[in-house]
């Protein structure tokens, strides 16, 4: 997916689907979330596959597949985002501030920093 709940929909996303979809034996296109479901579906109830089954909400790590009755659990992910958080926060807003007033500096390290190791869900 081209963008979700925390992550903003990449640019370049667009030109480089139209540049695969010039290759030869290289179909490719973007859709929608909904198109997608349905092809999904479509295929499932074609193929008929032996699909696994998930139980309860896939968010806060006590998810339990009934395959194998264990739970699903990220708390390194968390610890490790707490640690980003706890470094970053207390420097990236005056370090940006400062980046941004000199052209030596780049706030697009501290920026990218942010947005993608400590700003995610967990």
């Amino acid at each position: 997916m081209n963008g979700v709940d925390h992550v903003e929909p990449h640019t370049a996303i667009p030109a480089l689907v139209r540049k695969l979809s010039s290759l030869p034996r290289s179909p490719r296109a973007a859709s929608t979330l909904p198109a997608y479901v349905a092809a999904v579906r479509t295929a499932v109830d074609s193929m008929r596959p032996d699909l696994e089954t998930v139980t309860g909400e896939l968010r806060g790590g006590t998810t339990t597949r009934t395959c194998c009755r264990r739970p699903l659990k990220r708390v390194y992910l968390k610890q490790q985002t707490r640690a980003w958080q706890t470094l970053l926060e207390p420097y990236a807003e005056p370090l940006v501030r400062f980046a941004s007033l000199s052209e030596r500096l780049s706030a697009g390290a501290l920026r990218y920093a942010w947005k993608t190791c400590a700003n995610h869900p967990a």
